[in-house]
């Protein structure tokens, strides 16, 4: 079990391209033991804030602190990104140690997809949900209690949505950090959590995910339809 003091604080962050600013002034933090949803219309910072924290981009100004001895692990949106070989069996290889690739194969056992039927195959050779499922288990083999995820459940049916969402309160629960970039409404709904909205650069309202479901008015400020 993680340690429950573990937490990821933001402060005062910062941060643009040349000269257009992306986000101004960002402040919060996530626990141990909680689903921090990050929303917001297409634009609005939500990505670059997650390539921040995890020390893909480094801030114009302020900072980032993540009281463990790791780096958090991110999740693309479009996961093909992540892979490096050009089989699943040589992704394996890459975790580094029995450990790392048994985590790895629980996950897919989790979400049905069984590593041996899919190891001689290459990573974009799955369909798209099968690649999603595939990056999360591969991050789920490192060594760090927090997750970064952009759009998990995109691609995914109400079965494997759910099985994503399982493994995601299963995280928290056993201790870990989950930040989760979303539009996926039925996800807040089956898995509540806390939600900050980014809007205009900044945080435009932070509260519970069942206020945010009960809102017309903020779910249109996070670009939900």
């Amino acid at each position: 079990m993680t340690d429950l003091r573990v937490e990821l604080r933001i402060n005062g962050l910062c941060f643009g391209y040349g000269d257009t600013p992306i986000l101004e002034e960002i402040s919060f933090s996530c626990h141990a033991g909680e689903v921090h949803y990050l929303l917001g219309a297409s634009g609005a910072g939500k990505t670059t804030l997650a390539l921040l924290i995890a020390g893909v981009l480094s801030p114009s100004s302020g900072s980032i602190s993540f009281t463990h001895d790791s780096v958090p692990r991110l999740v693309l949106q479009f996961p093909e990104q992540l892979f490096l070989a050009d089989t699943i069996d040589a992704e394996w290889r890459l975790l580094g140690g029995a450990a790392a690739q048994s985590i790895a194969t629980k996950t897919l056992q989790h979400f049905c997809l069984p590593f041996d039927g899919i190891r001689d195959r290459s990573p974009r050779s799955l369909s798209f949900g099968q690649r999603r499922l595939l990056a999360l288990a591969l991050q789920s083999a490192h060594d760090s209690p927090c997750l970064l995820l952009d759009e998990p459940t995109l691609g995914l049916d109400e079965e494997n949505m759910s099985k994503v969402g399982e493994w995601i309160q299963q995280h928290v629960d056993s201790g870990g950090i989950c930040l989760v970039i979303t539009h996926d409404a039925e996800l807040l709904r089956a898995f509540p959590g806390t939600v900050s909205i980014l809007k205009d650069r900044t945080f435009h309202w932070k509260g519970a995910s069942r206020e945010f479901l009960g809102s017309p008015k903020l779910q249109h400020a996070a670009g939900f339809r």
